[in-house]
């Protein structure tokens, strides 16, 4: 009896910047930008970009608005 395959990760959500950003903000409510962007030490538009991706993958009902 072999075992069942190990499930894959989910592309969007698991590269490596995209979990260093998820990281921090399953702790809290929420983050300033410039705090995210300074502790990873990635530019706005890359941080831009990847926070708009994790957005876009989660559910409209789930998320959290300021």
């Amino acid at each position: 009896m072999t075992a069942p395959p190990a499930p894959r990760p989910d592309e969007v959500v698991h590269p490596a910047v995209r979990l260093r950003i998820r990281g921090p903000l399953r702790r809290v409510a929420g983050l300033e930008v410039g705090v995210v962007r300074d502790t990873l030490g990635v530019s706005d538009a890359h941080l831009s970009t990847n926070l708009e991706v994790l957005a876009d993958g989660i559910p409209r009902h789930r998320r959290v608005t300021a």
